[in-house]
């Protein structure tokens, strides 16, 4: 499966609300590993969609 990093042939503006220290600790988080806050979002997200392909809802 292609990361999400790597699937920019077409996206979409996505925002939410988080609380302000989540938002602090991911961002330090994600400038500690070289990445950007998108990137690991989109990745998030896709892993959770994934997981929940096939469960009743």
């Amino acid at each position: 499966m292609a990361s999400a990093a790597k699937q920019d042939d077409e996206r979409m503006y996505f925002r939410t609300r988080i609380p302000k220290e989540l938002h602090r600790e991911f961002k330090k988080i994600c400038i500690d590993i070289d990445r950007t806050m998108e990137d690991v979002a989109a990745e998030l997200i896709s892993e959770w969609v994934t997981s929940q392909k096939g469960k009743k809802h």
